[in-house]
């Protein structure tokens, strides 16, 4: 009883194995390769954040009250990298919101791209200010 299972199970390896061997080998030629990059400024965020604070023009009311915190704007990257429909969601009054959106609208970001297409897209940004 043990040879006869011995020997069935020789044959079956020897089955697969044979099988294995005739059979070619060929890569996939229709893999689905999905590319995604996300809008950016060129140089990244250190960049863009020297660019606003050195850009940024705060009002005289901002000055004097020393107005700090931090300013929340949501925004549309076009597919040629120009900054729309800036939209402030936080501010710390004194006209710094506002401030920021001129500075904002200025940028020119490296648009979205998705399988090769370039792409709008929208971001959220918290911009720190420090009207001294």
């Amino acid at each position: 009883m043990i040879r006869l299972f011995i020997a069935l199970l020789c044959a079956c390896l020897f089955s697969f194995s044979g099988q294995a061997q005739t059979k070619p080998v060929t890569p996939s030629q229709n893999m689905k390769v999905e590319t995604t990059r996300e809008a950016e400024y060129s140089g990244g965020d250190e960049a863009l954040f020297n660019y606003l604070f050195n850009n940024i023009k705060y009002s005289d009311d901002a000055k004097k009250n020393k107005a700090e915190g931090e300013v929340t704007v949501s925004f549309f990257v076009e597919a040629d990298g120009a900054v729309s429909n800036v939209k402030i969601i936080k501010d710390v009054g004194f006209g710094c919101g506002e401030a920021v959106k001129e500075a904002l609208l200025k940028v020119k970001y490296a648009p979205a791209m998705v399988n090769g297409t370039v792409m709008k897209s929208k971001l959220l940004l918290n911009v720190p200010v420090r009207a001294h």
